[in-house]
C-alpha cells in the first residue's frame, strides 16, 4: 500500500536538549532511531555522472522497461545520487529544484522492492507512507505511481494500491 498524505508543515530543526540531536517541530530528530544513523542529505547538482540508463545504477529490467515506455530513458542527477541510499532503506533527504526528478528518485527503489516481494509471494509486504507538503504534490505522486504500475506486464502492478 502506498499512501500519499498532505502535510502542511514548516521545515527546519530546533536544537534539542543538551547532548540530544536537533528536532523538528514535532520532536522528530534527524537520526534514524532504528539504525542510529543520521539521514543522508542529498542535494541535486552535486553528482556528475555519465550514466546511460537506469540499468547502469542497478534498476531492474522490468522497471527499466516501464520507465522507457513512459519516456524516462536516463536518470537525472538526483536519481543517480540517491538510488543506492534509498534502496538500502535508510533515511534520505532530497533537496533539488522542481522538475529535477525527486519523485522518481524515491518511487523507483520503493516500487521495485514492493513488486519483487509480490513476485516472490511474500505475505507481509513493504508499505509506504509518502508525506507531501500539499495536496497538489500528493495528487502528482499518486498519478506517477499509478502511471508506472499501469505499464507493468501481466497485471503485476495491480498488486500495489494507492490511497
Amino acid at each position: 500500500v502506498v499512501e500519499c498524505v498532505a502535510l502542511a508543515a514548516q521545515t527546519g530543526l530546533r536544537e534539542g536538549p543538551k547532548g540530544q540531536p536537533e528536532r523538528d517541530r514535532w520532536g522528530v530528530s534527524r537520526t534514524d532511531r532504528k539504525q542510529g544513523q543520521p539521514a543522508e542529505v542529498l542535494v541535486d547538482n552535486t553528482y556528475d555522472y555519465d550514466v546511460a540508463s537506469f540499468k547502469d545504477i542497478g534498476v531492474g529490467k522490468d522497471m527499466c522497461d516501464v520507465l522507457r515506455r513512459v519516456g524516462y530513458g536516463q536518470p537525472f542527477a538526483v536519481q543517480l545520487g540517491s538510488f543506492e541510499a534509498i534502496k538500502r532503506g535508510g533515511n534520505v533527504v532530497l533537496a533539488a529544484e522542481t522538475g529535477s526528478g525527486k519523485t522518481l528518485a524515491y518511487l523507483i527503489p520503493l516500487l521495485e522492492a514492493m513488486l519483487q516481494q509480490a513476485k516472490d509471494g511474500v505475505r507481509v509486504r513493504k508499505r509506504a507512507l509518502i508525506l507531501q507538503p500539499n495536496r497538489e504534490l500528493c495528487v502528482q505522486t499518486a498519478k506517477v505511481v499509478q502511471l508506472l504500475l499501469s505499464k507493468f506486464p501481466d497485471g503485476l502492478g495491480t498488486c500495489i494500491r494507492t490511497a
